[in-house]
């Protein structure tokens, strides 16, 4: 005999509902494991990240707690000296001005130094003796200047050409140092 169904058929939504449930839960299951991957790759690339910025923060407090090279300590001097020199209220200007107005052609000034208590010191370089006696006797007489003296003098050579020809020419290097009449530098300097 022959097994008769005589029960309605199951509608196709109810047979699918339990595969289909099962499939959702899988999926979201997949999906929770992988935000938790992707949460655990990220936390440990943060703190990979906060191990580098703490073991560079070190090193620059380190580098900063170290001793400055020296030509950071040159600058530095040589700022507050500029500073202080401003701070003086001098005007430098005409001194300098008449300090090279009375230099004898040929010849130039290598450096300048100046202190607060109004004491100049020039280093020149010149072609004979008897210029840097009279640059000397000038800057004495000139107005903003009290004394003038030549503390050293040096023979150099110096490379010149002459047409087609190098040669050593000898040139005198002269330290001279000049005391200010007015230290303070209240009253303008020169004429």
């Amino acid at each position: 005999m022959r097994p008769i169904n005589l029960l309605p058929r199951v509608p196709l939504s109810r047979r699918l509902l339990k595969p289909v449930i099962a499939a959702i839960i899988m999926v979201t299951a997949v999906v929770a494991v992988g935000i938790f991957l992707l949460y655990d790759q990220y936390r440990d690339t943060n703190r990979m990240y906060e191990a580098e910025i703490a073991r560079l923060e070190t090193q620059m407090l380190v580098l900063l707690a170290s001793e400055r090279p020296p030509r950071y300590a040159d600058v530095t001097a040589y700022r507050e000296l500029v500073e202080r020199l401003e701070r003086s209220g001098r005007d430098w200007g005409p001194m300098f001005e008449l300090a090279g107005g009375l230099l004898p052609r040929g010849s130039s000034i290598a450096s300048v130094a100046a202190d607060e208590n109004g004491k100049v010191t020039l280093s020149v370089r010149m072609s004979d003796l008897a210029g840097i006696a009279a640059y000397s006797a000038a800057l004495r007489e000139a107005e903003p200047v009290a004394d003038a003296a030549v503390v050293s003098i040096r023979l150099e050579s110096s490379l010149t050409a002459d047409g087609a020809a190098v040669r050593a020419v000898p040139v005198y290097s002269a330290l001279i140092e000049l005391q200010l009449a007015n230290p303070t530098g209240t009253e303008g300097a020169g004429s």
